[in-house]
């Protein structure tokens, strides 16, 4: 199973198809919700993912060095994404990048993909980071399209590519980062 939505530009947005969508923080009750989905594309076990999610939700960290946003369709989750403010010492950061928040992942169950939620996911994480840093970057595979694509459309610029960086499972020239601006 391939962890990267399928890369079709040309595809039509399906928009809402039924009920209300929201983007919001997300809290310790969602951790069952985004371990399914993250299962689900990871082609992993549910009930292993589950722990280290609501690990995360209810960290110390959660809010000063790492944040996460999931996003509801008739109040049940369909997706997530993460922000984390990455060092080189503490999460094996590549030298050739900067420290700083990074947009670490974004993730949408397949049925509930098309309908602009990826994008409400980034716009809610670009905006947390904007109070909070004068920029934002993001990391994904050169193969990834769909992502990079994704992130395009809100001003990142590439800044490094062909790297290394196996916390985030990107062998030796694999790697591209990204950084976004944030102006006041």
């Amino acid at each position: 199973m391939s962890q990267y939505a399928a890369y079709d530009p040309d595809a039509q947005r399906v928009g809402a198809r039924h009920g209300t969508e929201c983007v919001r923080p997300a809290r310790p009750e969602d951790a069952a919700a985004i371990a399914r989905i993250s299962a689900e594309r990871e082609g992993l076990d549910e009930d292993e993912i589950r722990p280290r999610v609501l690990g995360e939700l209810t960290a110390d960290g959660m809010g000063t060095e790492h944040h996460v946003f999931v996003a509801e369709v008739d109040r049940q989750v369909v997706g997530y994404g993460r922000i984390r403010d990455l060092t080189h010492a503490d999460h094996g950061l590549p030298e050739v990048l900067r420290e700083g928040w990074y947009l670490t992942g974004v993730v949408v169950a397949p049925e509930f993909r098309r309908r602009s939620l990826g994008a409400a996911l980034t716009r809610a994480r670009i905006e947390w980071v904007r109070a909070r840093a004068t920029e934002v970057h993001f990391v994904t595979n050169l193969r990834n399209h769909t992502s990079i694509d994704l992130h395009a459309a809100f001003g990142f610029e590439q800044i490094a590519c062909e790297f290394e960086y196996p916390r985030a499972g990107l062998p030796l020239g694999a790697g591209a980062a990204f950084r976004l601006t944030l102006p006041d």
